[in-house]
């Protein structure tokens, strides 16, 4: 996202390309994992096509699908900018990501195409959602950041020489300085 925000097209192409073929090898290994676990009778089909209320938004996007990945991109970002990122970013990440992703994986194994269908397009929101809000967070902190080096330059009001300065109040608009 910095690429973008920086306008660094080939940052976004490499990012890009490695989101793609990390989510595809991701979910290459789900739907062999999955035949090998159908096989030693751990799982069934029947199991994916069972109602599952607390897990159907996995394929059902909805409006909170894009709640929930702008809240996880914008948390993302800040705690990168910040410095102070560690599992927290990867969590928030994988949690919008991973479970639409395994679902896609996992429904194909068996065939239950509209479930993979659903759960690719959970997916695609999810991610559009991180991004859009990944980049709007750094333009922000950009502009935010610019208005502060702007204000930091101008020069600071000096006291009049004629006053006391016990007497001098502080201008709240001054940042804390005192004002003539």
């Amino acid at each position: 996202m910095r690429g973008a925000a920086a306008r660094q097209g080939g940052v976004v192409v490499r990012s890009v390309q490695a989101l793609v073929v990390g989510f595809v090898a991701a979910m290459l290994a789900t739907v062999v994992s999955t035949w090998a676990l159908d096989a030693a009778g751990l799982v069934s089909r029947e199991m994916l096509l069972a109602e599952r209320p607390l897990t159907d938004f996995i394929w059902r996007p909805d409006a909170l699908s894009w709640v929930v990945g702008l809240l996880a991109g914008i948390a993302g970002m800040l705690s990168l900018t910040s410095k102070k990122s560690g599992s927290l970013v990867g969590v928030l990440i994988s949690v919008t990501t991973v479970p639409a992703a395994a679902n896609v994986a996992v429904a194909a194994a068996y065939g239950v195409w509209h479930e993979a269908a659903g759960s690719a397009l959970q997916l695609v929101v999810n991610l559009a959602a991180i991004v859009l809000a990944g980049l709007l967070t750094l333009l922000v902190q950009r502009s935010w950041w610019r208005r502060v080096a702007r204000r930091s330059r101008q020069p600071v009001p000096r006291q009049r020489a004629d006053r006391d300065p016990a007497s001098a109040r502080t201008d709240p608009s001054s940042g804390g300085h005192r004002s003539s």
